[in-house]
C-alpha cells in the first residue's frame, strides 16, 4: 500500500524532472558548444537558460523559506553554489565582450577568459549530477 503510494507519486513528477534533466542537459551542449565557437545568439540563449534555472532556484527558495521556516545549512550551501555556478557562467559569457572595450590589462583578460570557463562547465556539470541524483 505505502510503495504504491509512493510509486503514484514518482510518477506524477516524473514529467517534471525529464523536463529538467533534457533542459539541463541542453543548456551543458549549448555551454560546451559555446567554449569552441561562440556567437551572439548562443550568448542570448546561454542567458536565457541561466535566467530561466534562477528564476526556478529563487522560486523554490522562497517557497522553502515559507513553508518550513527553519532552512537548513546544507540549503544554504547549495543554494550559494548555485548562485556562484550562474554569476561565473553569466561572467564567462558576457566578460569578453566586456573586455573588448578594454586594451589595458591584457594579462588580466587572459587569466579571466581561460579561469571562467573551466569553473562555468565544472559547476554546471556538478549541478546537473546533482539533480540526476535527486530524480526519481
Amino acid at each position: 500500500m505505502v510503495l504504491n503510494f509512493i510509486n503514484e507519486r514518482l510518477i506524477d513528477c516524473a514529467f517534471f524532472y525529464t523536463l529538467h534533466i533534457l533542459a539541463f542537459g541542453i543548456f551543458l551542449l549549448l555551454l560546451s558548444s559555446h567554449i569552441f565557437s561562440s556567437s551572439v545568439a548562443k550568448d542570448i540563449a546561454v542567458t536565457a537558460f541561466l535566467t530561466l534555472f534562477l528564476f526556478f532556484m529563487l522560486l523554490k527558495g522562497a517557497i522553502k523559506a515559507r513553508i518550513s521556516h527553519s532552512i537548513s545549512f546544507w540549503f544554504v550551501i547549495a543554494y550559494t553554489f548555485n548562485l556562484a555556478t550562474y554569476l561565473a557562467t553569466f561572467l564567462y559569457v558576457w566578460l569578453p565582450t566586456l573586455f573588448s572595450y578594454d586594451d589595458y590589462h591584457e594579462e588580466v583578460k587572459k587569466v579571466v577568459l581561460w579561469f571562467l570557463p573551466i569553473v562555468a562547465i565544472i559547476s554546471a556539470w556538478v549541478n546537473f549530477l546533482y539533480i540526476l541524483r535527486k530524480s526519481p
